[in-house]
């Protein structure tokens, strides 16, 4: 949730303030912004060959990678807003590619890893809670998509931003500092948060085939004492807790106790 939130959040504020950038800071128009946003069409190619890489590397590895290339194009906005170098369009092409190809690892990793994750609930709990999950992501979604347009515009407002329904004025400078300071520094800070706890993601195809054999031992009467040293090692990094500490499977270990049979006599 921690990866999911911090980095739709990041998106958010780019998309709702990426037109202002290009408008108000650089001084160019709507139509360059709908051109930059055109190259979303590599979401195509990325989406395929995201989805043969997560095979071969963990999700952590896909993520950091996706979020190297925003943090990127974070600073791509800033040096371009701030110095107008010659070539401005080369830059912004560079910049809006590596944007558009790490947003589109970052909508495929979390949808591609969910279906691992109820699993790693039902180890800690022995519940099956995949409808609740789903639900969860969800709500998050929606949560992060409303928060980052209102930060997004008080942070506006704080800065002095000018509505207008008559078209496009001319904004102050505090105003172009704040929308630079968002699109550049307010994404980058919670990609740099989403980075944080991707690093700490530990499922992957290997680790999740060791918890899911664990699992299913277990599910089939399996006695907690008989673990593999490795495997609790690996159950231990996935789910976070001591896997001595799980209490549901502790019923495995109980031995149903059978009254004992005599023979009575028979009487003829």
């Amino acid at each position: 949730m921690g990866i999911y939130l911090s980095s739709y959040f990041a998106t958010i504020l780019w998309s709702t303030t990426f037109v202002y950038y290009i408008v108000f800071v650089l001084g160019k128009t709507t139509s360059v912004s709908g051109m930059l946003q055109s190259l979303s069409i590599v979401s195509v190619p990325v989406t395929i060959l995201a989805g043969y890489i997560v095979t071969k590397i963990s999700p952590r590895s896909l993520y950091l990678f996706g979020y190297s290339l925003i943090l990127i194009s974070c600073i791509d906005w800033a040096f371009v807003g701030l110095t107008k170098p010659a070539g401005v369009m080369i830059w912004l092409i560079a910049g809006t590619l590596c944007y558009e190809i790490g947003l589109y690892i970052l909508y495929f990793v979390p949808w591609n890893v969910f279906p691992f994750i109820p699993d790693v609930d039902t180890l800690v709990t022995g519940k099956n809670r995949a409808g609740l999950f789903a639900s969860v992501m969800v709500f998050i979604n929606q949560i992060s998509q409303g928060l980052a347009s209102v930060v997004a515009g008080y942070l506006l407002d704080i800065g002095g931003f000018r509505q207008s329904s008559g078209g496009a004025v001319s904004q102050p400078a505090s105003a172009t500092h704040m929308i630079l300071f968002i699109v550049s520094g307010g994404v980058g800070v919670m990609i740099l948060i989403a980075m944080f706890f991707a690093s700490r993601f530990h499922l992957s195809k290997k680790t999740f085939t060791v918890l899911a054999a664990e699992l299913t031992r277990l599910q089939k009467g399996g006695s907690m004492k008989d673990v593999d040293p490795k495997t609790k090692q690996t159950c231990e990094l996935l789910t976070g807790v001591p896997y001595d500490s799980i209490e549901f499977w502790r019923r495995n270990d109980e031995k149903p106790t059978t009254p004992v049979k005599t023979d009575t006599p028979t009487k003829h």
